[in-house]
Parts: structure tokens; C-alpha cells; sequence
């Protein structure tokens, strides 16, 4: 007996190996075995059993040395997801497996996961539906009752709407039907409160997955799922594999955020795996937001996916008021905060109401420059300016983690003084401190939370024991806070001044969406959006939310320009430790894209090379290359042969980047 196995790295091509007679009773197909590969131990996917020999080979084939699993590990439909992953992403068939079952994952060998499925608990909410909620639950449950119908939804809701209700209310319907549920938030910060909601509905009957769990949480939790425990998951992107049967509903809120996209090889976006799990289980896929991407409102206007939109909020209560102040011409503090803001913070803490003060970058100075020479300290690893820690006291690279003591005197011309310059979430909060002298949390990604201390910080908001909440792009994303009144947006400049197509897009998705986190109560809210560009379309249409409008002038220029949506994007990223290597690569790839081009017939404009905003990353030289087509299917056929030629090592390396989400 032999078996045809998948090894989970970057080679195309399956191996076969022997099986020894004492494992022949025990191998499946869909298990992983253990075998030596190139002298060294490793493991692989057994995708084929070959009951007798029928094929010719030059020597024997190895034996495997074990068999890891003790029945497949992996669910038909996510073997079915792994090779469209496969073929779609252009990676091998191992590596797909590898990203569905991840190789910590390890079956129990004792019954303690197989008898014990947790009581199923569901409970109504405490409140009324609104008769909107209630008509898109009927929309949704009627269209599920129906064979072969699209089951592809965008809610398009306006912040405060009840789209979370709306999901538990679906997932709660699911269950009665023995239909699991997989609840994907694009933050781990999000998970907390999206638990709790869930937990209070559900029990038991909810495991959550993200990065943040230990591996053992992250086993046991896999487990209950696999064995059927358990019939709904929470968690952020790696969710969405998770080993559910009876796959009901695929829920991914907040579906407009950019974290959905996974920054490692195969760069995945959970949004088009949750279309095919959709495809292959017939689960409803439902994409809310109230701030929806380009992309998907545009499937959803060319009927691609159904369309719903909920204009008003709970109760029917306005939307905050969102003053766009122009600071260049506003009497401003020390730390470049327009003395309205200050005073209106200062009311809404005398109030006992709470404030939410948004700034993009971490840290306490965004650059360091000399006063003397104007020299501006970079990172000898990447092409980008260093920024000051002023809690940890060092400079630190925000791309590669360098970090080093702050200098006394400039390391350019020896004299002149480092001013500390721009503002970062520990400037901010030291702002408040000095200014009112009341408690608040800051909510970065310098705090390195696990996730019982986002739930401690969570728990401190709702019981109003602290006053203000300083944060960067993760407080932006769907949070609910009952007693926020006031929002300060600061440092959107930094983001209008990247330069990417979907700069606009983010900006004024962001400004939305921040501003949503108040007024969610009886009270007013009241947002300030601080800016030396008050004149920028993105924001002109924020202020009033228009959504339409919007979206309609950003779809004509995306038209004119040759941009997604009307054309689909790849860029090739080549990376080396040296310049020259890294420039001969990438033109040896576009002559070779420029022959098959030709050869093919398929219509490709190829752009580059060129380098990217960050040219130099982690000591890794940057050029790339963009392919607009008219089609996933044109990219994959230039690129299907080219790809397994592609070199990998430690000093050069090439990154497929189908549709990607920046190109900075």
C-alpha cells in the first residue's frame, strides 16, 4: 500500500510514500502521517491511497513513519476550501492544508471531547426588536428556507442600527435548525464584548478563536468545534476555518476593515474564503457594516449579493454631529488640540458622560529631528522615521521593532538639540492627564493585552469608573460605548497623506465609523475631526453622511483611473537583503510577464517596476510590480507558470499579492 502526501511548503508537486504493514489498517485519507523528507523529520497531508502498485518509480519509495491522526483531521469542506485556496492564491496544496488544520492542532486521545456536547442555552434579549430588525431577520430566514437561493447579504446599517441583534437573532433560528454559526470581528479587542453578547444569549454552546489564546485554549477550543461541542465560534480571521459541521451562517461584521486580509503567505482575504465556504455549504454568508467597502457595494449594485439597508438608528435617535475644524486657523494647546475640543471635553466630564480621543499613530512623537540640521532619525533597517517612546524611554521602529536608547545630541551633525515631534496615543494621554488630571485607558497595540485585560479595560468603560479612552485604529472598529458624548479624531492627516487609491475610501470609513462609537444613548454626540486639509472631499462627505454621494464620486474616479473595482489588481513583490539582486529579479519577471502576455493573448497592463512608499523593510530592498487585468482568472493564468519558478531564501524573495488591500 502507498499513499500520495501533501507537505506543507512551498513545492507544488505530491510524494508517495509506502505504508508498513503494521499501519495499513489505520491509514485514511484527509489524516496527516510523519516521514522524513530530505533527511529530516517532518509531516504531510495524505491526499491518495494506493492499494497496490500501479505506477513506475526509479527506487522505492520511503515508508512513513507514523500516522499523527487517528481518524481525518480534516472536514470534507475545508479539504474542498483548502484546494481552492490552492489554486487561487497559486500556493501548494500542502500549505492550504496546513493553513485549515494548523499543525499545532492535535486530536484527544481519550473520549472527554467526544460524549460532552455543552447544554444548549438560548435566551431572548432583554429588549423589543424594532419592526426594521424584525423584517430583515424574516428577509434573511425566508431566503435561507429557500433551495438554491443566493444566500450572500450585505447589511449595510447605519452605525447604532442593530446589526448585532440582527445576527443573533439569525445564529438563533440556525440553532433550532442544528446549524452552527461562525461570527468572524476584524479585531481581537472586538472579541470581548462581541462574547458577552453571545454568551448571554447562548451559554455554553460559544468558543472563541484569535492569536491571543494560549496553545492548549487554542487546542481545547478546536476540539469542542471539531467534535461538534460546540455549534458557534467568535473570532477574528483564522475563524473562518473553523471545524464546524452543519455549517449554517457566516457572519463577518465590520466587513469594510482591511485587517481581513492576512499580511503572510497565502495573503488571503477572509471575505473571499467566506464567499466559497458559502458556495460549498450553502451557509448564508452576511456582510454588515456601516461604512461597506467599494468593492462589496458594488457586487451588491450589480446584484452579485443582496443588498440590505437600515437608515436609521435604535430608536430612531440622530446621528452625531461631526464639526470638521480647521486647525490651522483655531487657537490650538501645546499638543495641537483646538481649545473647542478641550472645553467640550471639559463639559462632557463634568457631565459624568465619557469622551473617546482617536489618534492614528502609537507611541509619544511620530519622527525625531534635529533642531540644528533638520536631520531626522530613520531606522537602519527600513526607510522609514523612528518614533520616541516616551513610557519605555527608547526610539522604536513601528515595521521591524528596532529600538535603541534616545540619543542626547544628533547623530548627524553632534550639536544641535532632538526635538520630538508629531503625536502619538502616549502623547494624547499624557494631553488628559495634564489637562484634567482624571483617569483613562489607552487602547494600542504597545499595551500587548492578552484577552482578560481588553475584557478588565471593557469593564472599567461600562461601569463608567474611567472617564476617557485614548486609542488608535482598534477603537474604531465596531465597539459599543452607551455613555461616549464626545469624539476627538486627531492626526488624520497622516492617513490623507499616504498614497494609495483607497486613501479617500479609508479616511472617510474611519471618520463614520469613530463617530458612531457616541450619541449611541439619549444624549447628543458631538465629533471633532481636527485637520489642516478641512476641504478634502472625503471628509466634506463624512461630515454630512453621504454615503452616496460618496461612494458615487469615488466609483467614477476608480472608473477613470483603471482601479477596482472595474479592474482586478495583483502586484509582485520582490524583497532582498541586496539592491542589485532585487532589481535584476524584478525585471527578469517582467520580461518574462511581457512574453507571456504575448504568447497568451490576455489583455494585462503591467506597471513597474517601481518601489513602494516603504522601499526598505526590515533590511529587505523593496521593488514591485502591478498587474491590472480584467479578471482573477487573466492574473492567474500569467502568473500559474511563473510561480513554482519563483526563488525563496533568506536574502531574496518573491510576494504574490492578488487584489491587495494597500500597496504601500
Amino acid at each position: 500500500m502507498y499513499v500520495k502526501v501533501n507537505l506543507p511548503l512551498p513545492i507544488f508537486e505530491s510524494f508517495t510514500y509506502k505504508v508498513p504493514q503494521n499501519l495499513k489498517g489505520d491509514i485514511k485519507k484527509r489524516t496527516r502521517v510523519s516521514l522524513t523528507f530530505r533527511g529530516k523529520k517532518f509531516y504531510g497531508f495524505v491526499t491518495e491511497i494506493i492499494s497496490q502498485k500501479n505506477f513506475e518509480l526509479e527506487c522505492e519509495p520511503k515508508e512513513i513513519t507514523g500516522i499523527i491522526d487517528n481518524q481525518p483531521i480534516v472536514k470534507p469542506h475545508l479539504y474542498e476550501l483548502a484546494k481552492y485556496i490552492s489554486e487561487y492564491y497559486l500556493v501548494s496544496f500542502g500549505t492550504a492544508l496546513e493553513i485549515v488544520v494548523p499543525r499545532w492542532v492535535r486530536l484527544s486521545k481519550d473520549e472527554e471531547y467526544k460524549a460532552n456536547e455543552e447544554e444548549l442555552v438560548i435566551r431572548e434579549p432583554a429588549y423589543e426588536l424594532t419592526q426594521m430588525q424584525r423584517s430583515v431577520v424574516r428577509i434573511l430566514l425566508d431566503r435561507y428556507a429557500k433551495e438554491d437561493s443566493l444566500r450572500k447579504f450585505l447589511i449595510w446599517g447605519i452605525t447604532g442600527s442593530g446589526k448585532t441583534e440582527i445576527y443573533l437573532q439569525v445564529i438563533k433560528e440556525l440553532l433550532k435548525l442544528g446549524k452552527s454559526s461562525i461570527y468572524i470581528v476584524p479585531e481581537i479587542a472586538l472579541t470581548p464584548q462581541i462574547v458577552e453578547r453571545v454568551t448571554e444569549r447562548f451559554g455554553t454552546s460559544v468558543v472563541i478563536m484569535h492569536s491571543k489564546l494560549t496553545e492548549k485554549q487554542r487546542r481545547q477550543n478546536w476540539q469542542k468545534l471539531f467534535y461538534g461541542n460546540v455549534k458557534i465560534v467568535v473570532g477574528a480571521r483564522s475563524a473562518v476555518f473553523a471545524p464546524l459541521d452543519n455549517l449554517g451562517a457566516i457572519i463577518i461584521d465590520e466587513e469594510h476593515e482591511n485587517t481581513y486580509k492576512s499580511e503572510q503567505s497565502p495573503r488571503f482575504n477572509v471575505k473571499d474564503i467566506a464567499m466559497k465556504l458559502s458556495e460549498i455549504t450553502g451557509a448564508f454568508l452576511i456582510l454588515g457594516s456601516a461604512t461597506p467597502s467599494l468593492e462589496s457595494y458594488y457586487k451588491a449594485k450589480n446584484g452579485e449579493i443582496t443588498l440590505i439597508y437600515i437608515p436609521e438608528r435604535i430608536n430612531k435617535r440622530p446621528l452625531p454631529k461631526i464639526e470638521i475644524v480647521n486647525i490651522s486657523k483655531e487657537k490650538t494647546n501645546i499638543f495641537g488640540i483646538s481649545e473647542n475640543l478641550i472645553s467640550t471635553i471639559r463639559k462632557a466630564i463634568l457631565n459624568n458622560d465619557q469622551v473617546l480621543l482617536f489618534i492614528n499613530k502609537r507611541g509619544y512623537a511620530t519622527f525625531v529631528r534635529c533642531a540644528k540640521c533638520f536631520y531626522v532619525l530613520k531606522c537602519p533597517k527600513c526607510s522609514v522615521a523612528i518614533s520616541y517612546h516616551k513610557k519605555e524611554s527608547k526610539l522604536l521602529c513601528h515595521h521591524c521593532n528596532f529600538e535603541i536608547e534616545p540619543f542626547t545630541n544628533c547623530p548627524s551633525c553632534g550639536f544641535g538639540a532632538l526635538k520630538m515631534l508629531g503625536f502619538g496615543s502616549q502623547r494624547i494621554e499624557e494631553f488628559v492627564n495634564k489637562m484634567f488630571g482624571i483617569s483613562l485607558i489607552r487602547m494600542d497595540s504597545d499595551q500587548h493585552w492578552n484577552y482578560q485585560e481588553y475584557k478588565n479595560a471593557f469593564e472599567l468603560l461600562k461601569q463608567k469608573e474611567v472617564k476617557v479612552l485614548v486609542g488608535t485604529q482598534m477603537v474604531a472598529k465596531g465597539f459599543d460605548f452607551p455613555d461616549v458624548t464626545v469624539v476627538g479624531i486627531l492626526g488624520i492627516d497622516v492617513l490623507l497623506s499616504l498614497k494609495d487609491f483607497r486613501t479617500a475610501e479609508r479616511v472617510f470609513q474611519l471618520v463614520i465609523q469613530v463617530a458612531g462609537r457616541c450619541g449611541r444613548k439619549e444624549k447628543e454626540g458631538y465629533v471633532f475631526v481636527e485637520t489642516l486639509n478641512p476641504d478634502n472631499y472625503a471628509l466634506t462627505f463624512a461630515k454630512n453622511y453621504d454615503f452616496d454621494d460618496f461612494y458615487t464620486t469615488e466609483l467614477e474616479l476608480r472608473q477613470k483611473l483603471s482601479l477596482p473595482p472595474y479592474v482586478f489588481l495583483t502586484t509582485i513583490t520582490v524583497e532582498g537583503k541586496i539592491y542589485e539582486n532585487v532589481v535584476k529579479k524584478i525585471n527578469s519577471i517582467k520580461e518574462a510577464l511581457e512574453k507571456l502576455k504575448k504568447e497568451k493573448s490576455i489583455d494585462c497592463e503591467i506597471l513597474g517596476p517601481g518601489q513602494p512608499q516603504y522601499k526598505k523593510l526590515k533590511n529587505m530592498h523593496r521593488f514591485y510590480l502591478m498587474l491590472k487585468t480584467n479578471s482573477h482568472a487573466d492574473a492567474k493564468t500569467l502568473l500559474h507558470s511563473l510561480t513554482p519558478k519563483f526563488s525563496y531564501s533568506s536574502t531574496l524573495r518573491v510576494i504574490i499579492d492578488f487584489d491587495p488591500v494597500d500597496v504601500l
